[in-house]
């Protein structure tokens, strides 16, 4: 006898509630099996559907993992904005958002496995050029500050990507002797700080 669909739950109302129901079952496998061993049978398996199923609201499994990732990164950015807006200067703020991400990243167990590794593997990076530029930096930077002027849009983009790569960097490679973080402040201070005010002036 099949097993009822959806786990015996109702069945979702839109395609939008289909697709959070496969990202929340995607995330609770993130933290039972690690984000490397997920695959799309134990999505489907933990939401209670077929394979079939998933692959009607999700071209494949990357795109079904990056869009759970995305959202379980999304609970780090809300938190990171709120510690960055303690400081009132901008170049602080981005220090303090950096800094927030360091130390939280690793800790979390949703979204910390893929850049913990010493060599983060190459689904991994897929998955930190995707997620996390668009629920980290991108938006997050735009909203750690309003107002980036006299920057262009291109120029905040690619200090978005300039952000994440030093962030992916420490993040799956601390070096022989990673830094403490009033350390890692100081360090951030001595170089980024003054690359962004040349810029901006």
């Amino acid at each position: 006898m099949r097993a009822p669909a959806w786990g015996g739950l109702p069945p979702p109302a839109d395609d939008t509630e289909a697709r959070s129901r496969l990202e929340d079952a995607a995330r609770r496998c993130f933290e039972r099996f690690g984000f490397e061993k997920t695959s799309i049978a134990d999505v489907a398996a933990e939401a209670g559907v077929t394979r079939r199923t998933v692959y009607r609201y999700f071209d494949n499994s990357d795109q079904l993992l990056r869009a759970a990732f995305a959202t379980a990164a999304g609970g780090i950015v809300d938190r990171m904005l709120a510690q960055a807006r303690r400081h009132r200067n901008p170049g602080e703020r981005l220090i303090e958002a950096m800094l927030f991400l360091l130390r939280e990243i690793p800790a979390d167990p949703r979204i910390g496995p893929p850049f913990t590794q010493k060599r983060a593997s190459a689904r991994a990076g897929r998955v930190m050029s995707s997620a996390v530029t668009m629920e980290v930096s991108h938006a997050a930077l735009r909203a750690v500050n309003e107002d980036w002027s006299p920057l262009t849009a291109r120029e905040v983009d690619e200090l978005a990507e300039l952000i994440l790569r030093l962030l992916e960097s420490f993040l799956t490679d601390p070096g022989p002797r990673p830094r403490a973080e009033a350390e890692m402040r100081a360090f951030l201070k001595r170089w980024l700080l003054p690359a962004i005010r040349l810029r901006a002036a």
